[in-house]
């Protein structure tokens, strides 16, 4: 290796030139060591590791890059998602490329991660990056690659995706690799101040008018709503459900079973529906009150559970547990009817939401954007404690209100299931992919 001529003293660069060595097995340029001649060894020897990854990474850029250019892509799409992990995204993504599997030619790139007890079908399904950490989303490239799809379907959350920068990287790269880029947004905030991903997708998808409004005013115009789908509802008795759901609460003759199920969570507002529900008892104590679901997502979550298990009596039950696909088909089924309190949101859609249309549940909720696809024929809109207390007991008391509003659900239900949403999704990757199929 030729020696570099530092026209100074060479002693004052010795140490720059020891780390490079020792680190990057180099000489450093002459910018390099005027740039840190005066940056300690234990400082240095951070800076020179950082240029090292640096260095590698855009390496491994350009070796990708060059397999790009030899693909030619065929027609179909790999799923960019968590898989088998206790998250509405992963969920989401598991129905979605069920529906479509033997439609068209697909696969998922999924999380490396699982934690889930009760697992989805891995196949077509190749763990590759890890979602806690960007300098893994080369391996989505890698296997986008190797699968040849040419169409490449990230489903994005912000709690997944952290790092906006990292991710619109990923996208324009796969874009530049030839690869067509969707998205879908499972959540569109209300501050401006993220726009700039949705401009890093070949197409944008979220699932209401009112998300897609959002967008539009801020000039993005590559958007299609595509409704979150329903899942087919597992058929069981009522009573027999009713006989399941006594393990949890006691259940007379007569009794009413309204439910909340899902996730025990702050911005779900329980601690206030727990007291609507109260309230409600007050005038009606043939309502039972069940609320069940899973804590441990995050410690203010854990934290909140005391409080709601305070409010506690004969005809409330609040149960901290992970609720199986099935055991949450049985509750829906005993349900008379149910309670979902949000808080205001981001614009988002509820899984849970769509599972009680599945089931034809008649429900209170709130008016959170989050809750939107619950609309007044399927639902009673509330508007605080008080107001909720007063529609719970008016639904306790209407047999007919209830039987109308859940015919209604079902009937929602029956639209958006998923064989439906995935031939939306279909339609969606021929028109940006130009396929002829």
């Amino acid at each position: 290796m030729p020696k570099i001529n530092f026209n100074v003293n060479e002693k004052h660069f010795a140490h720059v030139v020891r780390c490079w060595h020792e680190v990057l097995r180099r000489d450093p340029t002459q910018q390099e060591c005027g740039r840190y001649r005066n940056i300690g060894d234990i400082v240095l020897m951070d800076i020179a590791r950082t240029i090292l990854q640096e260095e590698q990474a855009s390496d491994t850029r350009g070796r990708i890059t060059e397999r790009a250019r030899k693909l030619e892509t065929i027609p179909g799409v790999s799923h960019v998602s968590r898989y088998n992990s206790t998250c509405g995204i992963a969920t989401y993504c598991e129905n979605l490329f069920s529906a479509m599997y033997g439609k068209i030619r697909c696969c998922v790139l999924s999380d490396k991660n699982r934690n889930r007890e009760n697992p989805a079908c891995e196949d077509g399904v190749i763990p590759c990056f890890d979602a806690e950490n960007e300098s893994s989303y080369d391996g989505i490239v890698n296997e986008a690659i190797s699968q040849g799809n040419q169409i490449i379907h990230f489903q994005h959350e912000f709690g997944i995706f952290r790092n906006d920068d990292a991710f619109i990287g990923i996208l324009k790269f796969l874009r530049q690799c030839g690869f067509k880029v969707i998205t879908t947004y499972h959540t569109v905030p209300v501050s401006k101040a993220q726009d700039k991903i949705f401009n890093a997708s070949d197409l944008n998808i979220v699932h209401t008018e009112m998300a897609a409004y959002r967008l539009y005013s801020a000039g993005i115009n590559n958007v299609t709503v595509i409704q979150h789908g329903t899942e087919a509802p597992i058929l069981l008795n009522k009573n027999e459900c009713r006989e399941f759901a006594k393990q949890y609460i006691n259940l007379e003759d007569g009794d009413l079973l309204v439910t909340s199920v899902g996730f025990i969570s702050q911005n779900k507002m329980q601690l206030e529906t727990l007291k609507a529900i109260k309230i409600a008892r007050e005038k009606n104590t043939k309502i039972k009150f069940l609320m069940i679901g899973s804590t441990g997502r995050r410690s203010y979550d854990i934290d909140y559970l005391p409080g709601l298990l305070e409010l506690q009596d004969d005809g409330i039950r609040v149960v901290s547990k992970f609720v199986s696909h099935e055991d949450m088909a049985k509750i829906m089924t005993a349900s008379d009817f149910g309670v979902y309190n949000y808080v205001q949101t981001e614009y988002s859609v509820s899984g849970m939401a769509h599972f009680v249309l599945s089931y034809g549940v008649p429900t209170v909720s709130s008016l959170s954007r989050i809750l939107e696809e619950l609309t007044p024929d399927t639902s009673l809109k509330s508007a605080g404690i008080e107001h909720m207390a007063s529609l719970i007991w008016e639904l306790a008391q209407d047999e007919d209100l209830r039987t109308q509003l859940s015919r209604n659900a079902t009937a929602k239900g029956m639209s958006t299931r998923w064989d439906k949403i995935a031939q939306t999704h279909i339609a969606a990757y021929r028109a940006v992919g130009g396929w002829t199929l």
